[in-house]
């Protein structure tokens, strides 16, 4: 992707951080956390593909979080006006009608755990389940990283970026999962033989 590309995004996802509600779920995690966090997931896809291909793909804020240590998520204050609740995975949820923002750890990702990765960001990176999702918005250095998931929203394509973490999704079939994922947001599926 071309650089002028990547500081366009990057500009963006700083602009919408310092908006509501990142402003606020920053506050609130600001409270009792100093360290390290990425946003993870579709709030950084959401903002992309509008300004690489036209057309806007959400319409709700779909926020994640991801701390690089491990925190007590009781003291991080609810934040104004949303309910706070547990993920599936058991980290912190807040959620304010059809808007959610998920506060989770390093420490948190199973996968870590289960094959006794390092739990680092680059690791986060190369164990997500498809390349779509392999991109994550350093806030404090105003940066992307994620080659992989760069290139998707170059591409507009969505691949599989590691094969095992599908697996462990309730879809039917891999080829069922990617089809979906890539249809969300109006990429194509690239199904690549095992």
């Amino acid at each position: 992707m071309d650089p002028r590309q990547i500081k366009i995004i990057e500009e963006a996802v700083g602009v919408a951080c310092k908006n509501y509600p990142c402003d606020v779920a920053f506050e609130a995690l600001r409270t009792t956390y100093q360290g390290k966090f990425w946003v993870v997931g579709g709030f950084i896809t959401s903002i992309a593909i509008p300004l690489l291909h036209g057309y806007s793909v959400n319409h709700h804020t779909d926020l994640d979080l991801l701390l690089a240590e491990e925190v007590d998520y009781d003291q991080i204050p609810t934040m104004d006006g949303w309910e706070r609740t547990e993920s599936f995975f058991g980290s912190l949820r807040f959620k304010k009608g059809e808007d959610q923002v998920d506060i989770w750890s390093l420490s948190d990702v199973v996968v870590f755990q289960e094959r006794g990765l390092d739990q680092t960001i680059e690791n986060y990176l190369e164990t997500v389940p498809l390349t779509t999702q392999s991109l994550v918005y350093d806030p404090e250095e105003k940066k992307l990283l994620g080659p992989m998931g760069l290139k998707a929203l170059e591409t507009r394509t969505v691949r599989i970026n590691d094969r095992r973490e599908i697996l462990g999704a309730s879809w039917r079939t891999v080829e069922d999962y990617i089809k979906n994922k890539a249809g969300n947001i109006g990429f194509t599926p690239i199904i690549d033989p095992e």
